[in-house]
C-alpha cells in the first residue's frame, strides 16, 4: 500500500496565539463549502469549507447555558414523514470526526510535521483514507492518479542589495524574505539593476513606466502586493523579460507586514522572492534616491524534478441512479508549514464520517432511499492550485471545518458575478436557501459569504455547475456587529472576539487538533448532512437545480484544459494573494 502512493518523480510527464493563550481564549474557525452540480448525465456536489474554531470564553453578558467548545450539540432537523425514522444530520457524531483528526495529527507528527501534496505525510493520509473506507463501508472505492508540478528548494537562499559600492545590505531568510514556489534557481555573483514597478504590476503598461526602465534579461522587478494575484504578477514580469522578481507585502494591516508563502506561475524561468513590507518600502525609497541599486539573489532549486504523481480517492454508493451523481469532496493536503488539521483535516474527517454514516443508513429499511448516487471524493493538491478538483470537476467540496473565531458563512448564490455562467446561478441560489433553512430552523446565526469561486468549488462554477456551501472564515477579521450577533444567539462563550482574525493558525504550524472547536465543527458538518440528505432524496434533482435545462459543460472530460485551468487558478490565487 505504501509503495503504491510513494513519491513518484517524473522528469518530463505532461503572535496572536500568545495573546490568546495568555487570556485563555481558544479559537475555532469552521469553513465549509458545498458545491452541487449536474452535468447532463452527471450531478456533482461539493461539501465545503469549514475553517477553524473558536473556543472563546468571552464576556458576552449572555444568560444562555454555558457550552464549552468541547461540547457537542444536538441540532434539530426538519420533521420527517416518519418521526422515528433516522436522519443523516441526527446520526452525525462529532467524536467520530475527532478520532479521524487525531489519526491525521499522528500522520503529520511522524512525517516532518506536514501532509503537503507529494510528501510522505500526504501519501500516508491517502493510504489511511482508502484503508478506512474499504474496511468500514460497502462503498465502491477507487483511486485517481494525476501529475502536479513539483517544487523543491535546496539549502537556504540569500538576498543582498548594493545601495552603493561601499554599502551592501544582506537580508535574512524567513525574517525578511521567503522564496516563491515554482520559480527558478539563481547564483548571482554580480548585482542586477533594481527597477520599481508602479501601479502594482498588474498590466504591461506598469512595466512601461518602470523606474529605472527595464533592461530585458537584466533588471529585477520590485512589485507591491495587491490588485491582482501573484501568479498574474509573475506572468507580467515574464512578458517584460525580467531577470528576477521581488514582490513585497503592502503593510496595510498587522497581518500584511511579514513575508508570506506564495507561488508564481508554474515553471517560471527566473528567481522570485517575497519580501516583508519593511524591506519592500525601504528598497522603493532607495531606488527613488538612486538609480544605481543592484540586487544579488542566490537560490538552489532541484531542476531535475518537474512533476510528481498524487492521488484522489473516491467512493461511490452502490445504490442510486449512476447518471445522476452527487459528489461530496474535501481536499486532503496541508501546506508545508504545518499539519493542516483544520485546513483541511477537518474537511477530510467530516467527509469520512458523512460517507460511513450514509452508507450505514442506506442499508436500513427505515431510511428513505436515495434516487441519486452519492460519490465521496478526497482531493489531492488543493493547496498548490485546486489540482485534484480540477482533475475531477464533478464534485462537492468540503474544506476547513473547525477554526477559532468562526462565523457561519453561507456562500450566497445571489451574489454571483458576471464571470460565473448563468446556467449555474438558479441552482446555486436554491442550495444557498437550503443551507439558510438549516441555520434558521435551528436558531443559529449565519453570515453571507462571497460567491467567487476561489476554492475547490471554482472548477465547478467555471463549468456551469450549481454550487453553494458554508465557511467560517480564515484570515479575515470578525466585526463588532458580527460578534454581538453571534453572542446573542449562541451559548455563552461562543460569540468570538471582535477585531481579531477568524483563524490565527491558518496555514501555520499551530493548525493542530487543538485548533478545532467541536461545537462549531458539528454545526457545520450537520448543515452539510442536511443539504446532502435533501438533495440525495430529491427524485427530480436535475429539474430542481436547472429549471431551464443544463447543457453539456464546455470543459467536461477535457483533462487539464489549459484555458479552463488558468481561469480557475486565477480566481483561486486571488483568494489569498489579495
Amino acid at each position: 500500500m505504501a509503495e503504491r502512493y510513494s513519491k513518484a518523480n517524473i522528469k518530463e510527464t505532461g503572535s496572536v496565539i500568545d495573546r490568546i493563550k495568555a487570556n485563555k481564549l481558544y479559537w475555532i474557525l469552521i469553513g465549509f463549502t458545498i458545491v452541487l452540480t449536474i452535468i447532463m448525465i452527471a450531478l456533482a456536489a461539493a461539501l465545503g469549507t469549514a475553517n477553524k474554531k473558536l473556543k472563546a470564553n468571552s464576556n458576552s453578558g449572555s444568560t444562555s447555558p454555558i457550552v464549552t467548545s468541547t461540547s457537542s450539540i444536538t441540532a434539530s432537523t426538519p420533521p420527517s414523514t416518519t418521526s422515528t425514522s433516522p436522519t443523516l444530520p441526527g446520526s452525525i457524531q462529532v467524536n467520530d470526526m475527532m478520532e479521524h483528526l487525531r489519526a491525521l495529527q499522528t500522520i503529520a507528527d511522524e512525517n516532518a510535521g506536514n501532509r503537503a501534496a507529494g510528501e510522505a505525510g500526504f501519501n500516508k493520509t491517502v493510504e489511511y483514507i482508502e484503508d478506512y473506507l474499504n474496511k468500514a463501508t460497502n462503498l465502491i472505492v477507487y483511486p485517481e492518479h494525476f501529475p502536479i508540478a513539483q517544487y523543491e528548494m535546496i539549502g537556504t537562499p540569500t538576498l543582498s542589495v548594493d545601495l552603493n559600492p561601499s554599502d551592501t545590505v544582506t537580508y535574512v531568510y524567513l525574517k525578511d524574505f521567503l522564496d516563491m514556489q515554482y520559480a527558478s534557481g539563481a547564483d548571482w555573483t554580480d548585482g542586477y539593476p533594481l527597477s520599481v514597478i508602479p501601479n502594482l504590476g498588474c498590466s504591461m503598461t506598469d512595466y512601461d513606466e518602470a523606474y529605472p526602465s527595464i533592461i530585458p534579461g537584466k533588471s529585477v522587478a520590485l512589485v507591491k502586493r495587491g490588485d491582482c494575484a501573484f501568479v498574474e504578477k509573475s506572468q507580467r514580469a515574464a512578458n517584460a523579460s525580467v531577470a528576477g522578481l521581488l514582490i513585497y507585502n503592502d503593510g496595510a494591516s498587522s497581518d500584511r507586514i511579514e513575508p508570506m508563502t506564495a507561488s508564481v506561475d508554474f515553471y517560471t524561468k527566473f528567481p522570485a522572492f517575497f519580501l516583508s513590507s519593511t524591506v519592500g518600502y525601504f528598497l522603493v525609497d532607495a531606488v527613488n534616491k538612486s538609480e544605481n541599486i543592484s540586487v544579488r539573489m542566490k537560490i538552489t532549486v532541484n531542476e531535475t524534478i518537474n512533476t510528481t504523481i498524487v492521488t484522489n480517492i473516491c467512493a461511490d454508493t452502490k445504490t442510486g441512479d449512476k447518471s445522476k451523481t452527487i459528489v461530496i469532496g474535501s481536499h486532503t493536503d496541508s501546506v508545508k508549514a504545518g499539519s493542516g488539521i483544520n485546513d483541511n483535516g477537518s474537511g477530510t474527517a467530516g467527509t469520512l464520517v458523512l460517507a460511513t454514516t450514509l452508507d450505514k443508513l442506506l442499508q436500513r429499511s427505515d431510511y428513505k432511499e436515495y434516487p441519486n448516487r452519492v460519490r465521496f471524493c478526497f482531493w489531492a493538491a488543493e493547496e498548490v492550485g485546486l489540482r485534484g478538483s480540477t482533475y475531477h470537476v464533478e464534485q462537492w467540496h468540503f474544506d476547513m471545518l473547525g477554526s477559532p473565531n468562526y462565523n457561519f458563512g453561507i456562500y450566497n448564490g445571489s451574489s454571483a458575478d458576471e464571470s460565473i455562467p448563468l446556467i449555474a446561478v438558479p441552482g446555486s441560489i436554491k442550495l444557498t436557501e437550503l443551507f439558510t433553512e438549516y441555520f434558521v430552523d435551528n436558531k443559529l446565526p449565519w453570515s453571507s459569504s462571497a460567491f467567487d469561486g476561489r476554492s475547490d468549488y471554482g472548477p465547478f462554477l467555471s463549468a456551469g455547475i450549481a454550487c453553494s456551501g458554508v465557511s467560517t472564515g480564515a484570515d479575515g477579521e470578525k466585526s463588532q456587529a458580527e460578534r454581538d450577533k453571534y453572542a446573542s444567539m449562541l451559548p455563552s462563550g461562543q460569540g468570538g472576539i471582535a477585531g481579531m482574525i477568524y483563524d490565527p493558525c491558518y496555514h501555520k504550524e499551530c493548525d493542530t487538533v487543538q485548533n478545532i472547536d467541536k461545537y462549531a465543527y458539528e454545526v457545520m458538518v450537520k448543515s452539510a448532512a442536511y443539504v446532502l440528505e435533501s438533495i440525495g432524496q430529491n427524485a427530480d434533482l436535475v429539474t430542481w437545480l436547472y429549471p431551464s435545462g443544463q447543457s453539456e459543460p464546455t470543459y467536461k472530460n477535457e483533462e487539464f484544459n489549459e484555458s479552463f485551468e488558468k481561469s480557475v487558478l486565477a480566481q483561486y490565487h486571488r483568494k489569498t494573494d489579495l
